[in-house]
């Protein structure tokens, strides 16, 4: 079978939470960012009104899944998952394997997914580690 983009941009889920008191489990966007996310389910308000940004920091000690189930009619031949701007820390997961890692928003990642991309239901994971806590 010849290769077929399949897009994965739209609807995800996406859970927050900082592994004690903060879990939020909403619908996500991709592309797009937690913190729009956030405020679509609204958890937080308009970040440029006075010093609503400062009460938002909770954010960055947080970590974030963003999780989309998709379905394979065909396994095309040599099968590959590309993202366009992970930002920044994160972990990919396709049908519970890791795929890769990934530390920089501004190059593309490109993973292989044959053997793991399988006909049917597929769950691709993209987990998203803390900053702060990446770097200390």
């Amino acid at each position: 079978m010849k290769n077929k983009v399949l897009s994965l941009c739209g609807e995800w889920n996406c859970n927050i939470t900082n592994g004690s008191d903060i879990n939020y489990n909403m619908n996500g966007t991709v592309p797009g960012c937690v913190h729009t996310d956030l405020q679509k389910a609204d958890i937080l308000g308009d970040l440029f009104w006075r010093d609503n940004a400062d009460s938002c920091q909770w954010i960055e000690n947080c970590d974030a899944t963003y999780t989309k189930t998709f379905v394979i009619e065909e396994i095309p031949e040599n099968p590959f998952v590309v993202f366009e701007g992970l930002d920044v820390y994160c972990s990919i997961f396709l049908n519970g394997k890791k795929i890769g890692e990934a530390d920089d928003m501004f190059i593309p990642w490109e993973f292989s997914v044959d053997e793991i991309l399988c006909k049917g239901e597929n769950v691709l994971e993209v987990k998203f580690r803390s900053p702060v806590k990446e770097v200390e």
